[in-house]
C-alpha cells in the first residue's frame, strides 16, 4: 500500500506504508478477524465456562414456555462479546471473571498488546431476590477495577439494575436528534412531495 501526505500546496510524493495498515484499509477487518480467532485459540483451555442460553429456532420468539422442551432447544455457552477492540466478558461467578481477565490480558500482553485499566469496569447485576449486595473485587495489574452502576456498550445502556429506562430515554434522545437535524433539509423543505408515482 502506498500513501501521500496532503499539505497546503498539494501532496508528497508517494511513499510505501511499511507499518500497519491506513484506517478504512480493506485487508483491516480481515487482519483484525484472524487475530481475534487467534486470542480466543490461545486462552480457549483458560476460560472457565459462560453463561448458558437456551433458544429453538421454531415457534414465537417469546413465547417461554417452548424453552422447556428438550429435544427441540438449544445450549449455548456465551463467555465473551468482542467487537473490534471493545470486549465485554460476562459470568455468574466472581472468581470466573478474574480468571477470564486475567487469561485476555497475558495473552494479550505476549501479543503486543495492552488491555486499557481506566477503560475496564465491572458491572455487577445481583439477583433480584439477593438481600446482600456485595460488588466483585477484581484486579488487573494489582490495579482494582472500578465498579460502575451502568455503563454504555456499543451503543446501548447496560444498568446494574437490568432497567430499560436508561436505554429508553437514550434511544429517545438519539431519535430527536435525528429529527431534528432533518427539520430543514427533509420536514421543512417544500419542494419534498408525499405523493410518489406508481411504477408499472
Amino acid at each position: 500500500m502506498r500513501a501521500r501526505v496532503l499539505t497546503n500546496g498539494g501532496s508528497s510524493e508517494p511513499f510505501k506504508v511499511t507499518s500497519g495498515v491506513k484506517q478504512g484499509c480493506v485487508i483491516a477487518p480481515t487482519l483484525f478477524t484472524i487475530f481475534i480467532a487467534s486470542v480466543l485459540h490461545i486462552i480457549r483451555d483458560d476460560l472457565p465456562p459462560g453463561i448458558e442460553i437456551s433458544y429453538r429456532m421454531d415457534g414465537k420468539v417469546f413465547n417461554l414456555a417452548r424453552l422447556k422442551s428438550a429435544s427441540k432447544t438449544t445450549a449455548q455457552s456465551l463467555l465473551e462479546f468482542q467487537y473490534a477492540d471493545d470486549n465485554c466478558v460476562a459470568t455468574h461467578r466472581e472468581d470466573h471473571l478474574q480468571q477470564i481477565l486475567n487469561a485476555f490480558h497475558h495473552t494479550y500482553t505476549k501479543l503486543g498488546l495492552s488491555i486499557n485499566i481506566k477503560k475496564t469496569h465491572v458491572l455487577y447485576q445481583p439477583p433480584t431476590n439477593a438481600h446482600v449486595d456485595n460488588p466483585p473485587s477484581i484486579q488487573l495489574e494489582e490495579t482494582l477495577l472500578e465498579n460502575v452502576n451502568h455503563f454504555c456498550y456499543l451503543g446501548s445502556h447496560m444498568s446494574a439494575k437490568v432497567d430499560l429506562s436508561e436505554e429508553i430515554l437514550h434511544r429517545l434522545k438519539c431519535a430527536g436528534t435525528a429529527f431534528g437535524k432533518l427539520r430543514t433539509r427533509v420536514f421543512d423543505d417544500r419542494d419534498i412531495r408525499n405523493e410518489t408515482k406508481r411504477m408499472v
